[in-house]
């Protein structure tokens, strides 16, 4: 169990949910204030390098936080750190990684899966691993806000990199876990409050 309580009633159900939606938002608006770093008054671009710099430090400040497995295995961490940095760093990576390579690969499809297991299989490789059009996307934007770094033709997940992987593990793990919930609570949650 990945949430941070049982769910048991409609209500447990809204308030897991809620709490995750809340901490997106939030997610989102710090990356909104900390993009201001490079954008000048008139919204361009002034200052790329201090706007990935600002994103860069941001998503490595949540994937810092616990995953909701430490959390799980490790209770102590709810009376110091924050709950549900996972959806932080999957909020984050969705607007700086997957975002971005959707428009450079000009495509509608979800890259999440693909994203996963393209770090995955940095994280699990030994040897040198084939990268397609998709992975060269993905391995450029991930350089750019610290998730790997590349030198000469070598890719490797950095310590960030690492956390950011564990986090996207684990909310896929909660998507999966609040479907089940939300389709054995689907009377209740349907009925009229």
């Amino acid at each position: 169990m990945l949430t941070p309580r049982p769910i048991r009633t409609k209500e447990d159900f809204q308030l897991v949910y809620s709490t995750q939606a809340i901490i997106v938002w939030q997610a989102q608006a710090e990356m909104i204030h900390a993009a201001d770093a490079g954008f000048t008054m008139d919204g361009n671009l002034s200052d790329p390098k201090a706007y990935v710099a600002a994103e860069s430090k941001l998503l490595e400040k949540y994937a810092r936080y616990p995953t909701l497995t430490e959390y799980q295995e490790m209770p102590s961490l709810a009376a110091g750190e924050k709950w549900g940095a996972t959806f932080g760093v999957a909020a984050l990576v969705g607007c700086l990684v997957l975002a971005s390579a959707k428009r450079a690969l000009r495509t509608d499809e979800d890259l999440k899966g693909a994203y996963v297991r393209f770090l995955i299989a940095l994280d699990k490789s030994d040897k040198r691993i084939e990268i397609d059009a998709i992975d060269a996307v993905f391995a450029v934007l991930s350089e750019q806000f610290g998730i790997l770094w590349a030198r000469e033709d070598a890719l490797q997940l950095t310590v960030v990199g690492r956390r950011v992987l564990l986090h996207l593990m684990d909310a896929e793990f909660f998507v999966r876990e609040m479907a089940e919930h939300a389709a054995r609570l689907q009377p209740e949650i349907s009925s009229k409050p």
